[in-house]
């Protein structure tokens, strides 16, 4: 077994000693260390949308700690702002950074989804936050099996990995919108 088969029955685990709103906040916990990534990548990109997901981040920070109502609109917005529906002309769309952004955007997809059909699978979203990282890792490999054993003690994995511990301790301060704001504000980028 890898150990990210292990580490999923440990978050699963986890997961099951906490109450919804509980783990929807570890979920945007982790959504949030993405998105640091993303504004890194995007930055003065042609396809840069940080304050559109930014607004949409924190609409679902308010829907889970405000009881905000959930509307098909978040998903339709969501199709304008997708980096791959821009119109691709230069060499920018050729390149790593587009690529993570739009795994990136992916993930916000599922995370709408997520909401839209109040589906419980929050612990995979820490899970996304791995593969991203051996997806980062893994950029020069010809092998189509990441490698996951072989990354386990990284650096960049065994800092998420504290992350997300943390973040399990921590997430008990989170009790509004205000707490989440500066919870998000400090957080750090998943490849920083």
């Amino acid at each position: 077994m890898s150990f990210v088969d292990v580490y999923k029955n440990e978050l699963v685990e986890q997961f099951g000693r906490v109450n919804k709103q509980c783990r929807r906040k570890l979920m945007l916990m982790s959504v949030e260390r993405q998105y640091k990534m993303y504004c890194e990548l995007a930055k003065g990109k042609e396809w840069e949308r940080d304050n559109e997901y930014r607004n949409l981040l924190d609409k679902f920070w308010r829907i889970v700690l405000e009881s905000e109502p959930v509307d098909e609109s978040i998903w339709e917005w969501h199709e304008t702002i997708r980096p791959d529906n821009v119109n691709k002309l230069s060499e920018e769309y050729f390149c790593f950074n587009f690529a993570y952004a739009n795994i990136f955007a992916g993930n916000m997809e599922t995370l709408i989804e997520t909401f839209l059909e109040d589906i419980d699978h929050e612990e995979s979203f820490l899970l996304f936050n791995i593969d991203l990282i051996l997806c980062y890792l893994n950029e020069d490999s010809t092998s189509q099996l990441w490698k996951y054993d072989e990354y386990k003690s990284h650096k960049l994995i065994v800092t998420e990995m504290q992350n997300q511990k943390d973040d399990m301790r921590n997430v008990n301060n989170i009790d509004n919108f205000i707490d989440a704001s500066k919870w998000y504000n400090e957080c750090k980028n998943l490849m920083a």
